[in-house]
């Protein structure tokens, strides 16, 4: 932590100020990195993927940095923002968000936030278990999505139910910029089950999301060398259904995603065809 200060209400003289708390961090992760694969000729066989989904450099690297800030204001209101920069690309903001007090068990979000899509999408990717999203992940999320939205979440003690609407900003959505119409949504549901020594955790989503001219100006879809150069428009629906399972320090994780597509593509000549497509992909991970 860079730095940190709280100042204490006292009685009914408090105000702003005094009921306000600041805090900042700052994370750097180094690394070494190959793959047998070359990033220009990445694919996964028979699904359409995100640039995002690849690694674009190799060998010793800053992997990933980022610096944090967060304020937060007794029962009115709190607010985030992190920078932070991937494989030695330029420095992006990667959440702003505000969050005003809305009472107990809601939680209000409004901003750039990574959305509540399955098990890991919420989580920072520097905080997950592995270095590399899972191959679904890569798939149907190019590793990661965060959007510009407004999310609303109730929890009590063992279930927590989230709804989340956003303008669409990454891959597999696409926005039109001509409309104002948001081009995502999804809800989730969790169930979590504590005991003595264990813990079980039941999670599904649903996501919608839908692409305009996807690939035309914008470096989405694999490659072959060559830059990509098919449009894709239309509408690609995410469900998922995960369980963690955790004892003592020892951790099971498994999660099945299955992606449906209803789209349009058009290549650079304006042929046209339909696509309507189901994919299907299951990851676990056993850790200590």
């Amino acid at each position: 932590t860079l730095f940190s200060a709280s100042l204490l209400a006292h009685g009914d003289e408090s105000n702003l100020l005094e009921r306000s708390d600041f805090g900042g961090s700052l994370f750097a992760q180094f690394g070494y990195y190959q793959d047998s694969r070359q990033a220009e000729t990445w694919s996964i066989p028979g699904v359409i993927t995100g640039d995002n989904a690849v690694h674009r450099e190799q060998g010793l690297q800053l992997m990933h940095g980022e610096v944090a800030f967060t304020v937060s204001i007794e029962s009115v209101l709190a607010g985030h923002l992190i920078l932070g920069s991937h494989h030695a690309e330029s420095a992006t903001v990667e959440e702003l968000w505000l969050q005003p007090d809305i009472g107990e068990n809601w939680q209000l979000r409004i901003g750039r936030q990574l959305t509540d899509i399955g098990l890991y999408n919420a989580t920072h990717d520097h905080d997950w278990l592995f270095v590399d999203a899972n191959l679904s992940q890569q798939a149907f999320l190019a590793s990661q999505y965060s959007d510009d939205s407004i999310q609303l979440r109730w929890s009590d003690d063992t279930q927590q139910f989230t709804t989340w609407i956003g303008r669409g900003n990454g891959y597999p959505a696409s926005v039109d910029k001509s409309s104002a119409i948001p081009h995502a949504y999804g809800v989730a549901y969790e169930w979590q089950w504590f005991g003595e020594q264990n813990s079980v955790l039941l999670k599904s989503s649903l996501t919608h999301f839908n692409a305009y001219q996807r690939g035309d100006d914008e470096k989405t879809g694999h490659t072959h060398g060559n830059g990509n150069d098919i449009s894709f428009t239309g509408d690609t629906n995410l469900v998922s259904l995960g369980l963690q399972w955790q004892w003592m320090a020892l951790g099971w994780d498994i999660e099945w995603m299955a992606q449906q597509i209803d789209a349009d593509l058009i290549d650079s000549q304006q042929f046209q065809t339909k696509l309507d497509a189901t994919n299907q992909g299951i990851s676990s991970q056993l850790y200590w």
